[in-house]
C-alpha cells in the first residue's frame, strides 16, 4: 500500500490526488490511441495526435490545481 501524501490530510486533498488520477487515466487512454496510429500510419497525425494528448493531460492537471486552490479557500 503507498503512503498517503498530504494532500490526503482533507477532502479538498482527496479531491485532488482523484482529479490527478483521473487525468493519468486520460492521458493514458489518449496515449494508446496515438500508439495505435503509430503502428498503422506513423505520421504527421501522429505527433500532433501526442501533442493533443499531452497538452490536455497538462490542462487537465492544471484545472485539478486550481480546483485544488479553490477548495483550501473555501475551507
Amino acid at each position: 500500500m503507498k503512503p498517503k501524501s498530504l494532500h490526503h490530510k482533507s477532502p479538498c486533498g482527496d479531491a485532488f490526488m482523484e482529479g490527478r488520477r483521473r487525468c493519468k487515466r486520460n492521458l493514458s487512454i489518449a496515449l494508446a490511441a496515438v500508439g495505435t496510429s503509430a503502428f498503422f500510419t506513423f505520421g504527421i497525425g501522429t505527433a500532433i495526435g501526442g501533442a493533443a494528448a499531452v497538452t490536455i493531460f497538462s490542462l487537465c492537471m492544471n484545472d485539478n490545481s486550481n480546483d485544488f486552490a479553490d477548495c483550501l479557500k473555501n475551507q
